[in-house]
């Protein structure tokens, strides 16, 4: 399969990517004609870049903005260091929708907003995390029926989430906007 050109790929409108750290190594399966699909991303350092199979926390979001092997996000950078203070040297992000917008609007012109692999991946991955830790914050509507489908998988496979804490409407808290100082809990599937 060609790749696109540079100038073909999808452009998910986030205009605060940043390089990678020093000692830092990005990876990323994105899918889709244009790489408008992230199926994971992953940051690893320390002893994980000597170990593909270290232990990892599984951080899953509502839909990807614009972090891709290698480049972050306004985001990566805060579960990163979530993660270090966890005692861990990686982290896979998965997304309930895994069409990249940073617009919620783009969303709904969407013509995919969960790829068919999403789902499977998003499981087999929490099944061999050392902790899964869900940030969705409240999905816009065109995701709600994933992510119910979501938490019911996830409860089924038994798996016990954790969450940044709670927002209204029982929705686990997005972490760009919380410090570190607030308390992991397990999200009531």
């Amino acid at each position: 399969m060609n790749m696109p050109a540079q100038d073909e790929l999808h452009d998910p409108g986030c205009r605060m990517k940043r390089p990678m750290p020093p000692g830092v190594d990005g990876s990323a399966l994105l899918t889709g004609e244009n790489r408008e699909n992230p199926v994971t991303l992953s940051r690893a350092w320390g002893d994980a870049l000597l170990d593909e199979k270290a232990p990892y926390s599984l951080w899953i979001r509502m839909n990807p903005s614009g972090a891709d092997a290698d480049r972050y996000d306004l985001t990566t950078p805060k579960e990163g260091e979530w993660t270090q203070r966890l005692g861990l040297c990686r982290y896979v992000k998965v997304n309930v929708g895994n069409y990249r917008s940073t617009d919620p609007a783009g969303l709904d012109r969407a013509a995919c907003v969960s790829h068919p692999r999403n789902l499977p991946t998003i499981i087999l991955s929490a099944l061999v995390a050392k902790l899964v830790i869900l940030t969705t914050g409240r999905p816009p509507e065109i995701l709600v029926p994933h992510a119910r489908t979501l938490f019911r998988e996830l409860k089924r496979a038994g798996i016990k989430p954790l969450c940044l804490s709670v927002a209204r409407g029982g929705w686990p808290k997005h972490s760009s906007r919380l410090g570190y100082d607030t308390p992991m809990v397990e999200f009531a599937l």
